[in-house]
Formats: C-alpha cells, sequence, structure tokens
C-alpha cells in the first residue's frame, strides 16, 4: 500500500439489532424458506454498509461490486436466493426512512466449487460488468473465490460467518485490494447480529 502498489482498506463491522430486523420482515421469516433471523439481520446489515447507511467515509457513493464469503453452498444459494426479499421488506417496513437517499439497487447471483471454469468465468465476468450509479452486484460463494479471482474494480468483500484460516483471510482480502481507477480503499464488510438483552460489546 505504502508503495502505491495495492489499495489501501477500510474493516467495516455493522451491528444490526435482531429485533429490529425480526419486526420488519415477518414475511420473509414465515413464507417456507429456510431463512433464519440470524440470516436475515446480516443480509441486512450489509444492505446498508453496500449503501453506506451509517458509514463515517468522505465518499458517499454506494458500493458497486461485492464478493460474499458463505460458510457452505446452502448458505450462499440461500443469501443470494433471499437478499432483495428481505431488503425489500425490511426499508418497505424501515420508520423514519429518508424519502432522499439513494436507494441502492442489488443483484446477486452464486457460485461453488461444483461450477465447472467457464460457468465461474461467466459469473465473475457479469461482476466486472459497469452498472449505473445506484446499482450493486455480489456475488456470493462457497470457499471457491479466495484466490485466483481478477476482479480489480471490487469494492467490498463480505464475511458472513467467522473465517478461522489466517490464510484464507489474507487471501480474500487481497481480492479487494487490486488497484483501480477512481477506487480509494477496498472495505472488508463483518455484518454482526445482535440479540435481544445482549449488549453490543458482547455480542462484537
Amino acid at each position: 500500500v505504502e508503495n502505491g502498489l495495492l489499495t489501501d482498506y477500510k474493516v467495516v463491522v455493522l451491528m444490526m439489532d435482531e429485533q429490529i430486523v425480526s419486526n420488519r420482515v415477518q414475511k420473509s421469516l414465515t413464507e417456507g424458506t429456510e431463512l433464519e433471523l440470524d440470516d436475515a439481520t446480516k443480509m441486512v446489515g450489509c444492505y446498508k454498509a453496500l449503501a453506506k447507511i451509517g458509514i463515517d467515509t468522505s465518499d458517499k457513493k454506494p458500493m458497486k461490486k461485492a464478493l460474499a464469503f458463505c460458510q457452505n453452498i446452502r448458505t450462499s444459494e440461500l443469501f443470494s436466493g433471499e437478499f432483495s426479499n428481505v431488503v425489500n421488506e425490511y426499508t418497505s417496513n424501515e420508520e423514519n426512512t429518508d424519502k432522499n437517499q439513494n436507494k441502492l439497487k442489488v443483484e446477486l447471483f452464486h457460485v461453488d466449487g461444483t461450477f465447472n471454469a467457464e460457468k465461474r468465468n461467466e459469473k465473475l465476468n457479469w461482476l466486472k460488468e459497469e452498472t449505473s450509479e445506484d446499482t450493486c452486484r455480489i456475488l456470493s460463494n462457497a470457499r471457491c473465490l479466495s484466490e485466483g479471482v481478477d476482479v480489480p474494480s471490487l469494492d467490498a468483500i463480505i464475511f458472513l460467518h467467522p473465517r478461522r484460516s489466517q490464510i484464507d483471510i489474507i487471501q480474500s482480502v487481497g481480492r479487494v485490494m487490486r488497484k483501480s481507477e477512481g477506487k480509494e480503499l477496498g472495505y472488508v464488510i463483518l455484518p454482526i447480529t445482535v440479540a435481544p438483552g445482549v449488549s453490543a460489546e458482547k455480542a462484537l
């Protein structure tokens, strides 16, 4: 970073109150999906981080490209399949919503180790494509995109579950440190859910 070979990065820990999310996404949680409150809460946290809502930064433009790392194929599929429903329900029920606030549109796909190289590259090319200012693309994956991925314009990586392997973490963070024109920082997003009666410090 000091030599200008890589972009610096910022870690964003976004804590969400499970009770508030529960009150606002009842439909998504009861419509026969495998979705649990913890998943839904993390999705809302990711959305707020990508839209830079509540983040102290001079650059207020929303993020446009992100990689989400999940612990297994099922959670990655669930994340990409349910994200939009949860966020739409949450934002439509959010009190005091600023009508002038940019409403970020999010498009998602999932990949995993069962995809062949051609299919995986197709999704990576989709992620690289230029989009409008108010659209963010997320590629969720289970253990297959932490290395060998070259998307210099990537704005963020999201760790949806704790990672124990230091090598995995370094390789994943390396994805978001590639230099790209106009890119000031890469972001590492950690959504944390805070259960009722638990202090923020304990949840963290």
